[in-house]
C-alpha cells in the first residue's frame, strides 16, 4: 500500500495550511487593515500649532494660516504659500492679496501685493493679516470669516515656464 503524501506535516509546511498559514494570512490582513486604515493626512488643524491648512491637494503648492498672538485689539494672522516638491514659488510674478469680510471687520492692509509680502522667495510667500472688530462686528460669531482672492506664480524645477494661479478661499476670524 502506498502512503498519501499529503500528510499534515507536509501541510503545515505549507503557506495556505495549518496554523502557519493561518497566521501568515491574518498578519498580512492586519498588516492591510494598519496601512489602509490610517487616515490619508493629517486633520487640517491640530490645537498644538495653531495652523490649519487651507489647500493642500493641488500637486503644485500648498496654502497654510497661522494664527498669531493678538496685540490689543489686533488680530493677526499669516497666510503662507509654500511649493511642493519640484516646484518653486515665482516672486517675480504679479503676487497679490485681497480681503473683504462683513461690516465691523476692518483689514489694516485688504489689497496686498508681493511687495508688501513680510516672504517673498522661491521656498514661500507669506502674507501678514492683521484686523480688527468694531463694536457693530456682531457679536461673537465661531464662523466669523473674510473672503480672499489671491494671485501668484509657481514653477516647476525643470521648466522655466511659470504657471499664474487663482484662488478664492475662506479665511476663518477669530471673533473675539
Amino acid at each position: 500500500m502506498s502512503r498519501a503524501t499529503d500528510t499534515p506535516r507536509a501541510s503545515r509546511a505549507t503557506f495556505g495550511g495549518g496554523r502557519l498559514g493561518f497566521l501568515g494570512i491574518l498578519g498580512l490582513v492586519l498588516l492591510f487593515c494598519i496601512v489602509a486604515c490610517e487616515p490619508v493626512s493629517t486633520p487640517p488643524h491640530s490645537p498644538e500649532s495653531d495652523t490649519l491648512a487651507l489647500e493642500t491637494e493641488d500637486p503644485r503648492f500648498k496654502i497654510f494660516l497661522r494664527q498669531e498672538p493678538a496685540q490689543a485689539d489686533t488680530h493677526a494672522l499669516r497666510l503662507r504659500l509654500e511649493p511642493k516638491s519640484g516646484w518653486h514659488m515665482t516672486p517675480e510674478a504679479p503676487t497679490r492679496l485681497e480681503l473683504s469680510a462683513p461690516p465691523g471687520i476692518e483689514f489694516n492692509a485688504p489689497r496686498q501685493s508681493g511687495d508688501d509680502a513680510v516672504q517673498s522667495s522661491e521656498e514661500a510667500i507669506e502674507f501678514a493679516i492683521e484686523y480688527r472688530l468694531k463694536d457693530d462686528h456682531g457679536g461673537t460669531d465661531p464662523e466669523l470669516s473674510a473672503k480672499s482672492h489671491l494671485k501668484f506664480g509657481v514653477c516647476r524645477n525643470d521648466n522655466p515656464r511659470c504657471e499664474i494661479v487663482k484662488r478664492e478661499l475662506e479665511i476663518p476670524l477669530a471673533g473675539n
